[in-house]
């Protein structure tokens, strides 16, 4: 066969090595397309860009590395390195006293590895004590005081403490205090963000796009959408191609509202399959039942289950009497995208439904949650898909939306489906049109299946048959679109996480099943890349 598939390691730094740098680049714009840039991340694609020999001979190379230069620098203020750099593109005379100075700053290297494996494990008292201790041997070393305060902040501990005794050289006030403005933000903390912030923001600190985004997320929270709108339109003016706070922006301007008489008169079949999940289904149910679902019906199909689940159904039946529960119990397992087309063929050959949603198992929903799905799918008649923003119990980011990254002989992968940093800052509280949403929770039309029949059965039991059907969606005209002020909290008793070794292969399987079902198609997916990477600074 002429294009063999390529196995890739789990994680980033696999899939950047795989690829040549004209590869990276479109990896890279794809990436700040859809989300703002986090350290970890940076930090991936600056060692990637770094290292290959051909960087200052490729104009988009260097396009996409002096970007993300500018980016690091902003995160990472007290990095020697990434400061070096910058100020060797962008000279200025307080640049060099700082430089020289941080020159001078050090941590121990046996202190980092000692606090990632006490936070790994959750140890955060004994990660603050281990950097503490070093900081009162010398309470003006900015490199141990920015560790603790990053440490700290996430953590929820109070910096108060130890704070108020260190002696942060004068040349780095500003930075400092801007950089404890940041680290509250990225945490949510949003108060203490904006109160850091009205120290530093009349003197430079809206010259920084990072700080004004993450500081604009802080007074989205608080209610303050003017001067989260001011602190978009300054980082706009800094950086024009940050598309996420574009669209955020937009959002403010002209804001999602959920029209609440969207149900009269609509035939909606919300369907769930379920398999051997009876606590999880019941919390599901009641979450739907709870919901304004006005004169739609809600379909559960049982893969033949064995715990108990059936008599979750009947109970949950008796206890809403006014919403109409159809119940299909099925003796075995047929897996997802069977039990998918068996609902969708049951809606379309006995239902007038104009939208078929499916919801996993074990969500929970928002009372307004499917008037907000119909809103947004009935904003253009070309949107054949919509889904929302997932999150974790813990309210952390589970999964927004993703777009085709690599298409290439050996591999085909969609983006990261969240930035790496993964607590909710409002940032994706947007509507975009993207190639996947999570089938967790999406709604769909009626007509989609005329074209896109059916969820392809080869990747049972489970995963990747809804990023499949999206991409045949996108692939057959229609637009797939993320609606990021709806939120669903999937409590996730699938994944990756803890399974069964023949059940991870099955989903490695999967990988390669998804390379081949779409090879055919490569040349439309690189035209996408092209097309949107055009629109920033690629050409």
């Amino acid at each position: 066969m002429s294009a063999e598939f390529a196995y890739l390691p789990a994680g980033i730094v696999s899939e950047l090595n795989f690829l040549n740098l004209d590869e990276v680049c479109l990896h890279y714009v794809t990436h700040i397309r859809n989300f703002v840039l986090d350290e970890d991340l940076g930090a991936a694609y600056f060692n990637r860009f770094a290292s290959d020999a051909g960087l200052n001979k490729n104009v988009n190379g260097t396009k996409c590395f002096i970007h993300l230069i500018n980016k690091l620098a902003k995160l990472t203020p007290f990095n020697s390195a990434i400061q070096t750099i910058f100020h060797q593109l962008y000279p200025s005379p307080e640049a060099k006293p700082k430089l020289l100075l941080l020159g001078r700053e050090s941590v121990d290297p046996v202190l980092q590895p000692k606090v990632e494996h006490f936070v790994k494990r959750g140890k955060y008292a004994q990660a603050h004590a281990a950097i503490l201790l070093e900081l009162e041997k010398d309470k003006s070393n900015l490199l141990l005081a920015d560790m603790l305060a990053e440490l700290d902040i996430q953590a929820g501990i109070d910096i108060d403490p130890w704070h108020k005794d260190i002696g942060i050289h004068e040349i780095f006030k500003k930075d400092w205090i801007s950089r404890l403005a940041f680290l509250y933000a990225k945490n949510g903390q949003s108060e203490k963000a904006v109160h850091y912030w009205n120290l530093v923001k009349d003197s430079g600190g809206r010259d920084s796009e990072v700080l004004c985004n993450y500081l604009a997320s802080s007074y989205l929270k608080i209610g303050d959408r003017e001067e989260a709108y001011k602190l978009f339109e300054r980082s706009l003016e800094i950086d024009p191609v940050q598309m996420p706070i574009s669209l955020a922006k937009r959002e403010l301007e002209q804001p999602f509202v959920v029209s609440k008489d969207v149900l009269d008169g609509k035939d909606v079949s919300v369907c769930i399959y379920s398999y051997n999940k009876a606590e999880l289904l019941d919390m599901t149910l009641k979450s739907v039942c709870e919901s304004s679902l006005e004169k739609c019906e809600v379909l559960v199909l049982l893969n033949g289950c064995s715990d108990g689940s059936l008599g979750v159904v009947k109970k949950v039946q008796k206890a809403y009497p006014s919403i109409t529960i159809e119940l299909i119990n099925i003796p075995i397992n047929m897996g997802a995208p069977a039990a998918r087309n068996y609902l969708v063929n049951h809606v379309l050959t006995t239902k007038k439904s104009e939208y078929i949603a499916f919801l996993d198992d074990d969500v929970t929903l928002p009372v307004n949650w499917l008037e907000a799905l119909v809103t947004a799918i009935e904003e253009d008649s070309k949107i054949g898909a919509v889904g929302c923003k997932v999150v974790n119990p813990d309210r952390s980011l589970q999964y927004l939306f993703r777009d085709v990254s690599i298409v290439k002989h050996g591999v085909f992968r969609l983006s990261l489906g969240t930035p790496f940093w993964s607590k909710d800052l409002n940032l994706y509280d947007v509507r975009r049109d993207v190639d996947n949403v999570m089938g967790c929770c999406h709604l769909m039309r009626r007509e989609c299946f005329e074209k896109v029949p059916n969820f392809d059965i080869c990747f049972s039991p489970s995963q990747l048959d809804d990023v499949a059907f999206h991409l045949d969606l996108r692939l057959s005209g229609y637009k797939v679109r993320y609606l990021g002020q709806l939120e669903c909290v999937h409590h996730r008793s699938t994944g990756f996480q803890g399974l069964h070794k023949r059940v991870y292969g099955n989903s490695l399987g999967n990988d390669v099943k998804f390379y081949y079902r779409f090879l055919e198609s490569f040349k439309v997916f690189k035209r996408w890349q092209q097309e949107r990477n055009m629109s920033l600074f690629l050409k």
